[in-house]
C-alpha cells in the first residue's frame, strides 16, 4: 500500500455559507487529506477494464476445437 495522500484545500469560509454558522471565524486553510483511490489515471483504469472484458469475450467465443 502506498502512502501517497490527496490534498484538498477548501475555502473555509465558502464551506460554512450553507450552514447555521455563516459567521463563524474558521481556521484558514480548510484541509482535508485522502489517501487516493486509484493509482493510476481514470483513462488507464476505464482501458483496463475494456481489455479485460475483449479478452474474456474472446474466450467466450473461440470455437470448440474437434
Amino acid at each position: 500500500m502506498s502512502d501517497k495522500k490527496i490534498e484538498i484545500i477548501v475555502d473555509a469560509k465558502e464551506l460554512l455559507k450553507g450552514t447555521s454558522y455563516p459567521d463563524l471565524k474558521p481556521q484558514e486553510p480548510f484541509i482535508i487529506t485522502a489517501p487516493p483511490i486509484y493509482e493510476r489515471s481514470f483513462e488507464d483504469y476505464q482501458d483496463g477494464k475494456a481489455c479485460r472484458r475483449e479478452r474474456r469475450l474472446k474466450k467466450r467465443n473461440k470455437p470448440t476445437e474437434q
